[in-house]
């Protein structure tokens, strides 16, 4: 009110001052002044030589930077993978703390290469307390085996909790053995490492000047090893994203035909695109509407996040069947924007199982532009662009 009635006073009209006012207001949403600009400029430029010219330490800097938020470890992790670089497992014997670059040998070339080792503190339930005394006893020599680790560890900072966690997270997993037969001897190995270390409390050998030998061992059982699919589901759970494998892996050649927008990219879409996605339902809400039919809501996840899809009844009837948790799915739908919840879901037009999807590519729509916002957000990749105009169009 005061910028219009100053407008008056100098001579210009209401509309035009009302009209430079809403400019105003806009531009204050996310306005860049020219020092903003070029601070930001300065700092692009710097990321970007990092990135060009040492891109395994900058995103093994990128990735411990997120290190808390899941979704966003599993971008960068995506990110490196497009550009070529390794994101290994954790690993007791090389892991620290955080994300870090290493020499690593790929197997099937040979070649060496730069690559980024997980960090230990990005495992759930592996805290500082036992990364310090991994780290700070492997400084005596690496760990030769899970029995080793056991006997050599402080238990009361790294215990069965942490230990089953490391299993289930990869950072054994060049140690003998596989993961089920670490889970289960984990326990008898536990016991006897507490049994040795009070035996040998007792003895005091080390005031003698001993150099003791452990004269006993734990060997693995004879147990099946982890079906993929449960090793994977393990991963996520500990690490909050698949790392070794994709359930998506085996269908990636057959989706690329659809080039499926990544669920992140979403959001730049305009209200009412068509979009297609690829994923996995993790989720499915059934409803009854007022008139008594059945739709659900579905929550399906990609290789980075998750979104909700609503299947409305028209669309459940043909393909409730999908909407089990654990299927795989391709997802032709519509984008609806949520403001007040600053999201986005998906209202469901067609659904395939990826072991089944059509023989002939979905016809596109024309490419739309992005969705109008407030000077930020990130224009999909090409290949979203045009998977998005999949959704409605026949085929």
């Amino acid at each position: 009110a005061h910028f219009v009635t100053g407008c008056l006073r100098q001579g210009f009209g209401e509309e035009d001052a009302n009209r430079v006012y809403d400019m105003i207001v806009r531009f204050a949403d996310y306005g860049f002044p020219r020092a903003h600009a070029t601070a930001y400029g300065v700092l692009a430029f710097r990321t970007a030589y990092l990135k060009c010219h040492y891109p395994a330490a900058f995103m093994a800097a990128m990735l411990t930077s997120v290190m808390g938020n899941h979704r966003k470890v599993a971008e960068y992790v995506e990110e490196c993978r497009r550009i070529g670089i390794p994101v290994l497992p954790p690993d007791v014997n090389e892991s620290t703390a955080l994300f870090t670059p290493v020499a690593h040998t790929d197997q099937a070339t040979g070649r060496r290469t730069n690559a980024v080792r997980f960090g230990l503190a990005a495992i759930k339930n592996v805290g500082f307390q036992a990364i310090d005394a991994i780290v700070r006893e492997r400084a005596n020599g690496p760990y030769e085996s899970l029995l080793d680790f056991c006997r050599r560890i402080d238990l009361r900072a790294c215990n069965k909790r942490v230990i089953e966690s490391l299993i289930a997270g990869g950072a054994f997993d060049r140690l003998p053995g596989d993961r089920a037969q670490k889970l289960a001897a984990m326990d008898e190995m536990i016991e006897a490492a507490v049994k040795w270390k009070k035996e040998r409390e007792e003895l005091q050998l080390s005031l003698f000047g001993f150099q003791e030998q452990a004269n006993w061992t734990v060997e693995l059982p004879d147990v099946p090893p982890l079906p993929a699919a449960k090793q994977l589901e393990m991963e996520k759970e500990m690490l909050g994203l698949y790392l070794s494998g994709h359930p998506l892996d085996p269908y990636e050649e057959a989706l690329a035909r659809f080039e499926p927008t990544p669920i992140p990219y979403l959001a730049e879409l305009e209200e009412g695109a068509a979009a297609v996605i690829a994923g996995m339902v993790v989720a499915c809400k059934p409803v009854m509407t007022r008139k008594g039919q059945a739709m659900a809501f579905l929550e399906v996840e990609d290789r980075i996040d998750r979104v909700e899809v609503v299947v409305f009844p028209e669309a459940w009837r043909k393909y409730g069947e999908l909407a089990q948790r654990g299927r795989l799915v391709l997802v032709a739908a519509k984008v609806q924007h949520d403001d007040e919840r600053e999201a986005v879901k998906l209202i469901a037009d067609r659904m395939y199982p990826v072991e089944r999807l059509p023989s002939a590519p979905l016809k596109l729509m024309p490419e739309r532009g992005r969705r109008a916002a407030a000077g930020h957000g990130r224009t999909p990749p090409a290949s979203g662009t045009a998977a998005a105009g999949a959704a409605t169009a026949g085929g």
